[in-house]
């Protein structure tokens, strides 16, 4: 007759993976004589309950495994750890095969304890029916992990509007980017350059800008980043005309940006990243030559960006 069930408890967010299943296949695999399902550790006549913990970026799974025998609750816990290239199905299953190998563990170790001649049994003289096995007592939660200090730093390629004309603007940026640890929070600093080409009337158009900003990232799966910031920017605005009636002239403005992006995770050093951008600083500039307009950068812009990064610690 098989035993009772291997019964395996997961968070509500690893249950919703299409991989648990496999967990509960290779258990029941490598358990002896019975079966592992997905349950609760509250359930009553398990064999054995086992709870199983991922962190957010299925590289590190916690197993613990409670056994009862003769009244004592026995707990084991393992650690897994995964590398960045191993496929997420073969972590889940690997770590089914663990459990059902560490339940047969547990119970061979309970076997051996037991005493080899037990001492005589006193008389009962109103014995009461035994009652119904018990799980194991819940071990205290473990302490959440601490999340990893991430300092980034990329570049990105940017274009967008320019002056009012239409002409487009392309350039490239620098930027380092701070997650705080335990929050989803970041910080940046950032500085570019962008460039229009010179139109008909040879004038050309440069932007240079720094920044700061502060923002909040966030992965709603492993290999998804997240993020939007907003940055306090300095930016200068210069203009230039080329030919016989070579001019030029520049000027510094404050303003504000708000960042929106989101991309795929490198496994775990490096993102890809898409963004879109809206800029605002504190008033439009109007590029005149000889006293007639020829063009002007309005105080509101936008740009779009891709760029990669890579994790120094």
């Amino acid at each position: 007759m098989p035993l009772p069930p291997v019964v395996i408890e997961l968070g509500p967010a690893d249950s919703a993976s299409p991989h648990a299943a496999a967990l509960v296949r290779a258990c029941t695999e490598a358990v002896a004589d019975g079966e592992c399902r997905a349950g609760v550790t509250t359930e009553a006549g398990a064999r054995a309950v086992v709870i199983v913990s991922w962190d957010p970026e299925r590289r590190q799974a916690r197993v613990e495994i409670g056994t009862t025998r003769a009244g004592r609750d026995r707990w084991v816990s393992r650690r897994l750890e995964f590398k960045a290239s191993d496929p997420e199905p073969e972590r889940w299953r690997a770590v089914g095969l663990v459990v059902g190998a560490l339940v047969g563990e547990a119970e061979r170790e309970a076997e051996q304890e037991k005493p080899s001649t037990p001492p005589p049994a006193k008389p009962a003289p109103n014995p009461t029916p035994a009652p119904a096995p018990s799980p194991p007592t819940r071990p205290p939660a473990p302490e959440p992990t601490r999340d990893a200090t991430r300092l980034w730093l990329g570049v990105d390629a940017i274009a967008g509007p320019a002056l009012d004309d239409g002409i487009w603007r392309l350039g490239a940026g620098a930027l380092a980017i701070y997650d705080v640890p335990d929050f989803p929070v970041l910080g940046s600093i950032a500085a570019r350059y962008v460039a229009r080409a010179a139109d008909d009337r040879d004038v050309e158009a440069r932007w240079l800008g720094v920044s700061l900003g502060l923002g909040l990232h966030y992965r709603p799966i492993p290999w998804l980043r997240l993020e939007g910031r907003g940055e306090a920017v300095l930016e200068r605005i210069e203009a230039s005309v080329g030919g016989a009636r070579r001019d030029d002239a520049g000027r510094w403005y404050p303003g504000m940006r708000l960042v929106l992006g989101a991309g795929p995770t490198l496994g775990d050093w490096g993102v890809l990243v898409a963004a879109a951008e809206i800029s605002a600083i504190s008033q439009g500039t109007l590029i005149t030559l000889e006293n007639q307009a020829v063009g002007r950068a309005p105080p509101l812009t936008w740009a779009l960006s891709l760029g990669a990064r890579l994790r120094l610690f």
